[in-house]
């Protein structure tokens, strides 16, 4: 059976990151968001490609969002 896939924004930190958990222990794949590209490149690198993959995105950049 495949995982099913959830977007999380801003799960770098605090509520974010708590919810990112919580979906992680229920098997799913992760996309998350943060706003600074060193860090996610930090989380990255610790990551399990296979169960989570971050994304450096500021939603409120519209030149930022033309990467999308």
């Amino acid at each position: 059976m495949e995982k099913k896939v959830v977007l999380i924004t801003g799960a770098t930190r605090g509520i974010g990151a708590a919810i990112a958990e919580q979906f992680q222990t229920r098997d799913m794949f992760l996309i998350l968001t943060g706003t600074n590209p060193d860090h996610i490149r930090k989380l990255n690198e610790k990551a399990n490609p296979e169960e989570r993959h971050y994304i450096a995105v500021d939603f409120l950049d519209k030149n930022n969002l033309s990467e999308f």
